[in-house]
């Protein structure tokens, strides 16, 4: 994962620039090359066009809709020896998780995207998992994975990240009128304890 400062250099570096329609695809510039067009479904316009939060807008108190879990984003020290002084925005708990296999995050309903388009979707910080494409501000995307502390011990991962269909998450969390498609969900793997950060070890 890249810095906050890289990030945001690579976000002030370009703007999104759509381009006229020739068929059914959305056309836009490549943030990277601005001499090539890029091409996608129609139905990820909306996915590609929107707009990634700063992290400076991240320090305050978020809650998941549905599960009430409460964290906070926090700057992620780099591991000893890299060149980087962070690792990024990750996230801390707020609310203490005993029961392991709990949800305590979930991600919003995912776009499907076909495999030959899926590659160059990080260009505009789409979190890609499996064959489902997700918002850059997806809470689920800031779990870090595992990394090492100042004394040189490797964080023990605490959550798991899977994907669930609506009709499995809807029985398992009780949610009536769930939007029908495929989430990502972020779930515990032991208790975890506030101010402890969220990293996952595995996708399931």
């Amino acid at each position: 994962m890249l810095s906050s400062k890289v990030n945001t250099a690579i976000s002030k570096s370009f703007s999104k620039r759509k381009v006229p329609k020739k068929d059914n695809k959305f056309l836009i510039v490549n943030p990277m090359k601005e001499d090539q067009i890029l091409k996608f479904s129609p139905h990820l316009e909306e996915l590609v066009m929107s707009e990634k939060v700063m992290d400076t807008h991240y320090f305050k108190t978020h809650s998941d809709r549905f599960t009430e879990f409460q964290w906070k984003y926090k700057i992620q020290n780099g591991n000893p020896g890299d060149v980087v002084i962070d690792r990024g925005v990750t996230i801390e708990a707020l609310t203490p998780v005993e029961e392991v296999g709990t949800i305590v995050i979930v991600s919003k309903v995912g776009y499907y995207v076909p495999p030959e388009e899926r590659g160059i979707l990080a260009i505009f910080n789409v979190f890609i998992y499996g064959a489902w494409g997700f918002h850059p501000n997806e809470a689920v995307m800031r779990i870090n994975t595992r990394g090492i502390d100042e004394t040189g011990k490797v964080e023990l991962h605490n959550v798991s990240l899977c994907r669930m269909n609506s009709e499995l998450l809807s029985k398992e969390l009780q949610i009536k009128n769930l939007s029908v498609g495929m989430y990502v969900v972020a779930r515990t793997t032991r208790p975890i304890s506030i101010g402890e950060r969220y990293a996952y070890g595995a996708r399931l």
